[in-house]
């Protein structure tokens, strides 16, 4: 056998050496199932939001905006003045408001809760009004209601908005009002419920825990605005120990 031909047979018998890098594990069944749901809710998520900011109606909009506007200007004065070393600056005015205890029978719930969203947030975290700061923030500025005051309303009466109403889902208030559109609608309907002519502008104004409860929660109403003064020093409580410690 000559040299040509042995080496012909090498190469004949020799295995062939696959270059080929070993393909990629394909994601399971169920994998792809939970990707393609998380990749629908978020799509069906913006769809909703993006339809009620085209519903909106124009006065809504502009209330908004003029709201933006003034809590700007705000900001801008309180900046202002803190550099000039007129009021302590924004983190110790909170923390000292924060340290006031809140009672049922003395609480003025006009009293602006001088946070930020952000805190709200935190509070909110976890449950169904999560993310609802601003909107709880904004409802304050417009309607003069504290807004932690509002958020321990939507703790004690629906678990902030676990347990509603079936055919009123959003209604975390336990408002005696239909159609309530969205988490957010509900927190600008409580806050304007609460200013309205049975609280806020009764005559005598009912502006504390205690005073609004009978009107609120006929049935429980030491007990509601107990427990409600409870939830609201919880908060501050938390906020203290959380975000503004000394």
């Amino acid at each position: 056998m000559t040299n040509f031909e042995i080496q012909r047979a090498d190469c004949i018998l020799r295995p062939v050496q696959s270059t080929d890098t070993e393909a990629p594990k394909r994601p399971s069944t169920r994998t792809m199932s939970k990707k393609i749901n998380s990749i629908m809710s978020e799509a069906e998520a913006r769809r909703i939001e993006t339809e009620k900011l085209v519903n909106e109606p124009v006065s809504t909009r502009v209330d908004r905006a003029n709201i933006e506007m003034q809590e700007q200007t705000e900001r801008d004065i309180t900046a202002a003045l803190e550099r000039q070393g007129k009021i302590p600056p924004a983190r110790e005015r909170i923390r000292a408001s924060l340290q006031k205890s809140m009672n049922k029978n003395t609480f003025d719930v006009t009293t602006k809760f001088e946070g930020t969203a952000a805190d709200l947030d935190l509070i909110l975290k976890n449950t169904k009004l999560k993310g609802l700061g601003k909107n709880f923030l904004a409802a304050q500025e417009k309607y003069g209601v504290n807004a932690l005051f509002m958020i321990a309303i939507a703790q004690k009466e629906s678990t902030w908005g676990k347990f509603t109403p079936e055919k009123n889902p959003y209604n975390f208030a336990g408002l005696g009002i239909k159609n309530i559109k969205s988490f957010a609608d509900c927190v600008d309907k409580l806050a304007k419920t609460l200013s309205g002519k049975n609280y806020l502008q009764a005559k005598p104004p009912k502006k504390t825990p205690s005073k609004i409860a009978p009107t609120y929660c006929p049935p429980k109403a030491a007990i509601w605005s107990t427990d409600v003064t409870t939830y609201m020093n919880n908060y501050r409580k938390r906020l203290l120990s959380e975000v503004y410690t000394a």
